[in-house]
């Protein structure tokens, strides 16, 4: 009896231990890292504390070099962008490609850095290097436009259809339109499948999701 009375208090705790973690961002609280950017400033976020880029510890830099140089498109793009300036070109690979403040870890505690996230870059939409430094969002091989991307950001809210309309300048006739082929293109057929979606590529921002919690 008190075995299991044991059990099912381990099990409580492991359950409020994953629903306090569901709240905080890497970094808060471990030694997971978060690249994050207010305004033009790129930030970390480890281990409780917030710092400036320039502050990178150098194995963390060496991580992202590596990663960089790797990817031969980003790394042509980013000579044209910073040629001179090795720093520079790591720094702006990060806030490409890892600039957004979200729920998944950039670097994990074991070192390991994620392949790269969707973000509310200022620039998208008009970046003449968008999609080789930062990360097109993918479907079975199918780019996922800019203007699908703003479509599902609507789409997932409580807007009403006219609200949609006039947000993106579209006819009514034209939205329901778009919005078949998005839900064929991603081979659904409900709103909350596009939550979902939404949800695994970053596209809901972070305030929303607090939010709602």
């Amino acid at each position: 009896m008190h075995y299991l009375k044991q059990k099912l208090d381990n099990k409580t705790k492991i359950r409020q231990s994953a629903m306090i973690n569901q709240n905080l961002y890497p970094g808060m609280i471990s030694s997971e890292i978060e690249f994050f950017t207010t305004g033009n400033d790129l930030k970390i976020l480890q281990n409780g504390k917030i710092m400036s880029f320039n502050d990178i510890d150098s194995k963390v830099f060496n991580i992202l070099k590596t990663a960089m140089i790797k990817d031969t498109e980003a790394y042509l793009a980013l000579l044209d962008w910073h040629p001179l300036n090795e720093n520079k070109q790591v720094e702006q690979f990060t806030k490409c490609r890892f600039g957004g403040l979200d729920f998944n870890a950039d670097i994990c505690s074991s070192g390991k850095l994620q392949k790269g996230e969707y973000w509310e870059c200022p620039l998208r939409g008009q970046c003449t290097s968008e999609g080789k430094i930062c990360k097109n969002i993918k479907f079975k091989n199918s780019i996922i436009s800019f203007s699908e991307i703003r479509l599902i950001q609507c789409l997932v809210t409580d807007m009403t259809n006219d609200a949609i309309s006039l947000e993106l300048k579209t006819k009514l006739g034209t939205l329901h339109y778009q919005k078949r082929l998005l839900y064929e293109k991603l081979e659904i057929s409900t709103k909350q499948e596009l939550t979902v979606f939404a949800f695994k590529y970053n596209l809901i921002p972070s305030k929303i999701l607090i939010g709602n919690q």
